[in-house]
C-alpha cells in the first residue's frame, strides 16, 4: 500500500517538459512597428541599393515583419531589424562631396532615432553608414513629376490595394510608404500641429487594429487629414461608399457658424437664406462635430467646406431636414439623388451683375467661384461706375441682403 501511493506521489510530481514562447504585448509590438517603419523609410530613400532594381524593397519588408513581430525580446528584435536592414547588401561609397544644403532644407532629416535605447549598437551603426555614405543618386522609388518638379511615386502602386480589408502585414506596408514619403518629402512637416512621429505612433494600432474595411478606411483618412493640407485627398470604394454618391436638390455654406442653404432646385421648398438646424434628426453642431476629424484643409474654410461634403453627399432616397427660415423652424422630407448635383452646377445666371439698393446705393456682385481669369478685365469694365464691388462664392445678393 505505501508503496503503491509512493509511486503515485512519484509520478504527481515528475516535470513535464513545456515549450515556453514570451507573448509580446500589443504595446510592444507597436513599438517595434514604430521603428521598423522609421528605419525602413530610411533605407528605402537613402541605400544606394534603391537606385537600381536588384532589391524589391517591399517584399524585404512584408518577409520581414513575421520575425519582427514573433521576436521573444528587444535583442531579438533588433536581430530581425538588422537583417531587413542588411537585405539591402552593402551601402555604396560616395566619392564626391555632399551638396551644400541650406539648413532651410534639412527640416526632414533628423537621425537623432538612430541612438535611441530601443535601438542595439549594430542597427545603429548599419543606420548610421546609409546616412555618411549617402550621395544624391536616381531612386527606383520616387522620381520627379517633371524636371525640377515635385515627386512622384509610380513605383508605390506594387499591393495596392484600395477595396476590402488587406491583411495585416499590406496595411503596415501602406502605412509605412504614406507616413514616409511625408517624412521626407512634405516641405511643411516641420509647422504641422502635431509631430510627425508622434502621429505614426498614434495610427499604428488604429491600422494594425482594424477589425474592417470601413474602419481601416476611415483611418486612413484621418491620417490624411493630419498634415493640414488643403490637398491630402483621400479616396476608395469603401470610403466613397460610406460618403455616399448622392446629393440634396440644394447647395449650403457655413456661414458665421451656422450652415446656411445658398441655392436650391426648382419645386423644393425651402430657400436661400434658411439655416439647416439637423439632418436626419441630428443637430448639425453635433453632426459637423462627429465628422471633423476625416476633414482635411489647411484653414477652417476649407475644413468647414469639407464637413459641408460630408454631410451633403449621402445615400440615394429620402432624408429628413429642419431648416430656420427667419422665424420658424420647418422639417421637411427631401430627396437625394444621383443627377441633383449636376444640376445645382449648371448655373446659367451671370457671373456678375450690378443693381441698386433702396437707398440708391448702385453696387456689383460677382460670383468668385466662377469667375475666370480671362473674364478680371470685362468685369471691372463694367462694374468699374458703381460705388461698391461685393466678390462672393456661390451667394446670391438675397442671401447677402435679403429681400432690396
Amino acid at each position: 500500500m505505501k508503496a503503491s501511493v509512493r509511486w503515485l506521489l512519484l509520478i504527481i510530481f515528475i516535470p513535464f517538459p513545456v515549450s515556453i514562447h514570451a507573448q509580446i504585448t500589443d504595446e510592444i509590438y507597436h513599438e517595434r512597428l514604430f521603428y521598423t517603419a522609421k528605419a525602413w523609410g530610411h533605407v528605402k530613400y537613402f541605400h544606394s541599393a534603391m537606385a537600381g532594381f536588384t532589391v524589391d524593397w517591399d517584399d524585404v519588408l512584408l518577409e520581414s515583419l513575421d520575425e519582427i513581430r514573433s521576436a521573444n525580446d528587444n535583442e531579438s528584435f533588433n536581430q530581425a531589424l538588422l537583417d531587413m536592414i542588411l537585405k539591402a547588401g552593402p551601402m555604396g561609397t560616395g566619392t564626391t562631396p555632399l551638396p551644400d544644403t541650406p539648413d532651410s532644407l534639412n527640416n526632414n532629416t533628423d537621425t537623432s532615432w538612430f541612438y535611441d535605447s530601443k535601438l542595439s549598437e549594430e542597427v545603429s551603426a548599419a543606420l548610421d553608414t546609409i546616412k555618411v555614405r549617402f550621395r544624391p543618386q536616381n531612386n527606383r522609388y520616387v522620381s520627379e513629376q517633371w524636371n525640377n518638379g515635385p515627386p512622384a511615386f509610380g513605383s508605390d502602386m506594387k499591393y495596392n490595394s484600395i477595396e476590402g480589408l488587406p491583411d495585416e502585414n499590406i496595411r503596415i506596408l501602406a502605412l509605412f510608404r504614406y507616413w514616409n514619403i511625408i517624412n521626407y518629402f512634405f516641405p511643411y512637416k516641420y509647422i504641422m500641429d502635431q509631430d510627425w512621429d508622434e502621429t505614426l505612433a498614434e495610427f499604428i494600432p488604429k491600422i494594425v487594429q482594424a477589425e474592417d474595411a470601413l474602419t481601416y478606411h476611415l483611418a486612413f483618412k484621418k491620417l490624411t487629414t493630419r498634415i493640414n493640407d488643403s490637398h491630402a485627398f483621400f479616396s476608395s470604394p469603401v470610403f466613397n461608399a460610406w460618403q455616399g454618391n448622392a446629393f440634396p436638390p440644394f447647395l449650403a455654406r457655413y456661414i458665421e457658424n451656422q450652415m446656411v442653404v445658398t441655392q436650391v432646385l426648382p419645386g423644393v421648398d425651402i430657400a436661400p437664406g434658411d439655416v439647416i438646424k439637423r439632418i436626419d434628426n441630428e443637430e448639425i453642431d453635433e453632426l459637423r462635430g462627429r465628422l471633423r476629424k476625416y476633414a482635411h484643409g489647411s484653414n477652417d474654410e476649407i475644413i468647414e467646406r469639407t464637413i459641408n461634403d460630408f454631410i451633403l453627399w449621402g445615400p440615394g432616397g429620402e432624408f429628413s431636414i429642419t431648416v430656420f427660415d427667419g422665424s420658424t423652424d420647418r422639417t421637411l422630407i427631401l430627396n437625394r439623388n444621383l443627377n441633383n448635383r449636376n444640376l445645382l452646377s449648371a448655373d446659367n445666371s451671370p457671373i456678375w451683375s450690378e443693381t441698386f439698393s433702396d437707398d440708391g446705393c448702385h453696387f456689383g456682385i460677382v460670383d468668385m467661384g466662377r469667375l475666370r481669369v480671362g473674364q478680371v478685365a470685362s468685369m471691372f469694365n463694367d462694374l468699374w461706375d458703381t460705388d461698391a464691388i461685393f466678390l462672393t462664392y456661390g451667394i446670391t445678393q438675397e442671401v447677402l441682403f435679403g429681400e432690396l
